[in-house]
């Protein structure tokens, strides 16, 4: 049997037509935990969404539809504005001594930089013709169309904005200028990663990231324990830890071959040395498959993106301090729902429409303490 059609132009032939319909008034009652649990869908959301709502948020207890502030860890919501943007001081007074006959000089105080965000608009619309609503009523009415419209395109706008957080390149075309492949690059070079907050990553040191090739990962054996991926994370763990500001709420976001790669480890640690590598994180476990290197989790996504600069086809590995880097999503535009809306008298096209926006921008407010491997090579487990 052919695939059911919905035709252009209804002419009265009868045909195989999609049997759905629009229940309105259920439309109150369904959308108040769209926005909130469409951060629970995929793994990089849900690390978002646990650091900056809290775990219920994440297992589905959250007090859905009535959020007002979060812990500003890994999702931020902020105020109306154009922008999302906050100060940086570079330079400091020098200290001195003085005798007691000594006296002390005025010297030049630095105003300070800034960084800035744009938020860009995303918009999901649905259009319902008028005549699936004279169509589909009692009898002839089969499944509920405004939930099995919602359902499609809440998975739509999940895959979306995690799109445009990692940066992957199937992310919507007119989006924010900078996903996680930018905000944390494989190489400080404006041709590659662009400039981050508006700040140069050519001439500035403190909007450098941390970056390590990771060629080759080690290992091999009965006990495959790829040593050259364990001391590397070590050192990049290091090199992001080692300024002010940094945090112990770091989280390892992965490809799935480097989430594999460190399996290995794990598993090798555990059965040789009784090294708990394997256990989970108490406050991680919220339904995140994760691993736990150094007490941080591992956590892995499947549109992960390798960095600007990295060969392609590899595997890496963020790290990333999720108190300077995330998404900030505007309250009054928190998945804003418009709808449903009747055709009008004036009307000649005549449907129901309702749209979600939302006002967001992927950022980074600290991006020395950021950091990256990259170029490991493919990993054939997760072809």
């Amino acid at each position: 049997m052919a695939a059911a059609t919905e035709p252009s132009v209804y002419t009265g032939t009868a045909g195989l037509v999609k049997n759905t319909t629009l229940l309105t008034h259920t439309l109150e009652d369904y959308m108040p935990r769209f926005s909130e649990a469409i951060f629970t869908q995929t793994p990089a959301l849900k690390v978002l969404t646990l650091n900056g709502l809290g775990k219920n948020f994440v297992i589905g207890g959250g007090d859905y539809g009535n959020i007002t502030s979060t812990n500003n860890k890994g999702l931020f919501l902020t105020d109306p504005s154009f922008q999302f943007s906050g100060p940086i001081m570079t330079t400091s007074v020098a200290g001195t001594h003085v005798g007691r006959m000594g006296n002390i000089n005025p010297s030049y105080n630095d105003p300070g930089n800034g960084w800035a965000y744009a938020y860009v608009r995303g918009v999901w619309s649905i259009y319902i013709p008028e005549e699936f609503i004279k169509d589909n009523k009692g009898k002839n009415r089969l499944l509920n169309r405004l939930e099995t419209e919602m359902k499609i395109i809440k998975m739509q706008a999940v895959q979306d904005v995690n799109y445009t957080f990692l940066g992957h390149s199937s992310a919507p075309a007119s989006g924010p200028s900078f996903g996680l492949t930018k905000l944390v690059s494989a190489t400080q070079s404006t041709a590659v990663s662009g400039d981050p907050g508006g700040i140069s990553v050519d001439n500035s040191s403190f909007w450098q990231n941390k970056y390590r090739e990771c060629a080759t990962v080690g290992g091999g054996g009965s006990l495959d324990r790829p040593l050259v991926l364990l001391r590397k994370m070590g050192s990049i763990l290091l090199d992001v830890r080692q300024y002010t500001g940094s945090s112990n709420d770091q989280v390892f976001l992965t490809t799935r071959g480097a989430y594999q790669y460190y399996q290995r480890a794990a598993y090798a640690d555990t059965r040789a040395q009784g090294v708990a590598a394997l256990q989970k994180k108490d406050y991680y476990d919220a339904d995140i498959e994760h691993l736990v290197y150094n007490g941080r989790p591992v956590v892995y996504d499947p549109s992960v993106t390798v960095p600007g600069g990295a060969t392609a086809s590899t595997e890496c590995m963020y790290v990333l301090d999720l108190n300077h880097i995330g998404l900030a999503i505007r309250k009054d535009e928190f998945f804003e729902v418009e709808g449903w809306d009747r055709p009008h008298v004036k009307d000649k096209q005549r449907y129901y429409q309702a749209n979600i926006w939302l006002r967001y921008t992927p950022f980074v407010s600290n991006r020395r303490i950021q950091g990256v491997l990259y170029n490991m090579p493919a990993n054939a487990d997760a072809a």
